[in-house]
């Protein structure tokens, strides 16, 4: 979810829990400016700044949860992708 401009920005986990099936997960962007970093699952990978014609952090992090029981929770950072060969 890309929040710019969104002015029911706080609103949006809410409203998502309404369309959510068990094990959904839910990354908005800036996710940590409404929830305890301990509260989510994190990932930060570290960026190359001089590929961008703009200036970048060194590094980007992710945050996420889980729908689970009508919640989203933290779980196990894992993120299984499946193998590259298997989308073609």
């Amino acid at each position: 979810m890309d929040t710019h401009l969104d002015f029911n920005y706080e609103k949006f986990e809410e409203y998502a829990k309404t369309i959510s099936n068990e094990g959904c997960i839910l990354s908005i962007y800036n996710y940590f400016t409404q929830r305890d970093s301990l509260s989510m699952n994190e990932y930060t990978f570290n960026l190359d700044a001089g590929n961008y014609s703009v200036p970048v952090k060194d590094h980007h992090k992710v945050n996420w949860t889980v729908f689970k029981n009508r919640e989203f929770i933290k779980t196990s950072n894992t993120i299984k992708f499946p193998p590259p060969n298997s989308l073609l």
